[in-house]
């Protein structure tokens, strides 16, 4: 069992060693093999900010939120789900959550 265990963590040290020139290798390789993809990469880019400049900027105005909260209920019992009711606050402004499906007639008919 000792003996087990001896050799595993020798063959453990290989295959990390084999792995890591492996990796080493690969490494020296990868700019010979992909530098056209970096390349390329770069003239896209110029290519895109030049692009960029030519177009005009546009302004964007921000929408001003005239949504109000006031007047807040009096009593803790109106509190909750009060601002609910409100029709600008609802979320559901494209419908119910829930999908209603039809209901079709037995198979038997």
């Amino acid at each position: 069992m000792e003996q087990e265990l001896k050799h595993f963590g020798v063959a453990a040290d290989k295959i990390w060693k084999a792995r890591v020139s492996q990796e080493k290798l690969l490494s020296s390789n990868w700019s010979t093999k992909w530098k056209w993809m970096l390349e390329e990469y770069n003239t896209m880019s110029l290519q895109f900010e030049e692009l960029k400049n030519l177009r005009p900027a546009v302004g964007r105005q921000k929408s001003i939120d005239v949504r109000s909260c006031q007047p807040v209920p009096d009593t803790s019992s109106r509190v909750i789900g009060w601002i609910t009711h409100r029709p600008e606050f609802q979320l559901e402004i494209y419908g119910p959550y829930v999908k209603k499906f039809p209901i079709f007639p037995s198979s038997s008919e």
